[in-house]
């Protein structure tokens, strides 16, 4: 679980489909979120204070992909 103010998280081994984020701590949505993934497999998402570092098994992340 990551809420506002979480700091900068590293998520190792992500897989989309598998793993989900749960961010429903953070009382916000999908619409919330500013994702960039530079490269597959590789992306930064952040919200407030709060930024998470994946890495693993994806090409895009999607609403699925997070628990709120």
């Amino acid at each position: 679980m990551f809420g506002s103010g979480s700091g900068h998280d590293h998520v190792l081994d992500f897989q989309a489909g598998v793993d989900r984020l749960g961010l429903s701590a953070a009382g916000i949505s999908f619409a919330d979120l500013t994702i960039s993934a530079p490269a597959s497999g590789f992306a930064h998402v952040a919200f407030g204070q709060t930024e998470i570092t994946l890495t693993g098994e994806f090409s895009v992340l999607t609403e699925a992909d997070f628990l709120f």
